[in-house]
């Protein structure tokens, strides 16, 4: 099985058609371009479901370029939507060295606040009732509190 990627550039195709016809030329002419590149009939190559949605909803709208994903087998290409992995931002990846090294360390590090939280639910010994009352007395009684006077009316 031969596994390609190809980038298309529909844009300088479809400028030239009706606005009403974009659609469906689209889809023609990733097929005719993907056949004439992979030298198949143009019969052999089959567009994915989903690749065929994301070409008439946006991509016949906005022409951009297509990332295909073609894979090769029996003398059929099957193209589907190529999708790059995550990329990681430069900072982080300064501290991991891979995207799975990161993942280690989110789950180690979950796995530690995890053990910390056990150790918080520690039964505590219950306050006896003359340490409870010598609180209640210690602490002054809060006054209410008035409410400020608004900033429009006059005060008398």
């Amino acid at each position: 099985m031969a596994h390609k990627v190809f980038i298309l550039n529909i844009r300088k195709y479809l400028v030239t058609q009706p606005r009403t016809k974009r659609r469906n030329k689209a889809v023609k002419f990733v097929r005719e371009r993907i056949a004439h590149y992979t030298k198949l009939p143009l019969e052999a190559v089959k567009i994915d479901q989903t690749l065929n949605s994301m070409i008439t909803k946006f991509s016949a709208r906005t022409m951009n370029k297509l990332k295909l994903d073609v894979n090769i087998e029996n003398g059929k290409a099957v193209l589907t939507h190529f999708i790059e992995e995550r990329r990681l931002k430069p900072s982080i990846t300064r501290k991991y060295k891979t995207y799975e090294t990161m993942v280690q360390a989110a789950k180690q590090k979950k796995e530690g606040r995890i053990q910390s939280g056990e150790e918080a639910q520690k039964p505590v010994a219950p306050i006896s009732v003359n340490q409870a009352s010598a609180k209640k007395q210690a602490s002054p009684k809060a006054k209410p509190k008035q409410p400020a006077p608004k900033a429009g009316k006059k005060q008398e």
